[in-house]
């Protein structure tokens, strides 16, 4: 996860589906936002033809870090 100069952060998750409403086909890779502050956060997912990867378990591509880079 990275936090950004918006206040949100921004975080990847691997063999699933993120968050609701979720995606159609299950991602070895997804990118979601997630705006606000902790006591009422609500995740997003962020849909990208190239942040997204297909495939199970170890078969699949997964993020091993994030970074803000210039806001």
């Amino acid at each position: 996860m990275t936090w950004a100069q918006d206040g949100s952060l921004f975080a990847s998750y691997g063999d699933g589906w993120g968050f609701e409403p979720g995606t159609e086909e299950k991602l070895s890779l997804g990118l979601a936002r997630i705006p606000g502050f902790p006591a009422d956060p609500e995740g997003r997912n962020i849909r990208s033809s190239s942040g997204e990867l297909y495939g199970d378990g170890p078969n699949g591509g997964k993020a091993s870090g994030m970074l803000d880079v210039s806001g």
